[in-house]
């Protein structure tokens, strides 16, 4: 099958029928224009579909309006006005009613995932006299990015999770971590990562982050991984010039600095720019954020509670 080069990309061919549903909708779309993205794009999403992918409402509106009008084995490129209207037609009748559901779903995760990161995180930064904070982006080449599949990259992200678990290599002294899955336009699927190490066993958070990019890089990812950690003297100075800096060695007695990492570290759950960046696809029981279990009276050699 022959494609723009560009929708050889699972997230690129999402992103953009996810656009289109919305142009579709709000009817920002001449029939001309509409003919031309269906074109590209029916071709492609066939292309990317599998039957145990979860998507998001907009694509799934559209799954079920090519399977309504049985346009899965789209061809031609002379599309008649009465088969865009209709396709139009259906498409309305399938989001509307549903188009505020990921958006409220969205918000109700948030808020949970925002209270778990601030629970988990302050236990670890109150309970250790000093705590050593990496804030990490792990993501795909350009070039990896084409073959990726949400599939691989929930595989990845599996593998990292069972390597943080482990603790070994540049995982050691690892206290507590904290992740999510998201999905860009510019960077496809990628993951955000904090992770807090013992403060008294390791100083230097800059070597120590480009150990853990170099990781994903070129050993979890076997050179097709990509990263950016803003654990570098450059991005700290500027932090710590704007009085929020909120990585590297926090102290638990310097409320300053406790609180800048939980501000820094909320990025994970809630920002502005959370709703386009929500996954447009899942598998069955896949989740896109979680953090570390951090049991404080286990640590503190305290008989747990049945």
């Amino acid at each position: 099958m022959s494609l723009e080069y560009s929708l050889y990309s699972e997230s690129i061919c999402l992103i953009r029928v996810e656009s289109l549903v919305l142009a579709v909708v709000h009817h920002q779309l001449s029939n001309e224009e509409l003919r031309t993205q269906l074109n590209q794009l029916i071709p492609a999403f066939q292309f990317h579909h599998r039957k145990d992918y979860i998507y998001n409402t907009p694509i799934q509106a559209f799954r079920k309006t090519l399977s309504c009008l049985n346009l899965t084995a789209w061809k031609s490129r002379n599309v008649s006005s009465s088969l865009l209207k209709k396709f139009v037609t259906e498409l309305q009748q399938r989001y509307l009613p549903s188009q505020d559901r990921d958006l409220k779903q969205h918000i109700q995760n948030e808020q949970q995932n925002a209270r778990s990161l601030h629970t988990g995180l302050s236990a670890v930064l109150q309970h250790y006299a000093k705590s050593l904070l990496i804030r990490i982006d792990l993501y795909f080449s350009a070039e990896a990015q084409v073959d990726l599949t949400i599939r691989h990259c929930h595989q990845h992200l599996k593998t990292l999770l069972n390597r943080l678990s482990n603790r070994d290599g540049c995982f050691q002294d690892l206290h507590w971590w904290a992740w999510a899955l998201e999905q860009g336009a510019q960077r496809g699927y990628h993951i955000h990562l904090v992770l807090v190490y013992d403060g008294h066993k390791h100083q230097n958070d800059q070597h120590l982050a480009l150990q853990v990019g170099n990781y994903w890089k070129d050993v979890l990812t076997a050179g097709k991984g990509a990263f950016y950690t803003a654990n570098q003297s450059k991005d700290k100075d500027l932090y710590r010039k704007m009085g929020c800096l909120g990585i590297g060695m926090i102290h638990r007695d310097v409320a300053v600095e406790v609180g800048n990492a939980l501000k820094t570290a909320s990025y994970l759950a809630v920002s502005e720019k959370k709703t386009i960046q929500m996954l447009r696809v899942k598998l069955p029981r896949m989740r896109s954020f979680g953090t570390a279990q951090f049991d404080v009276s286990w640590r503190r050699g305290i008989q747990r509670s049945a």
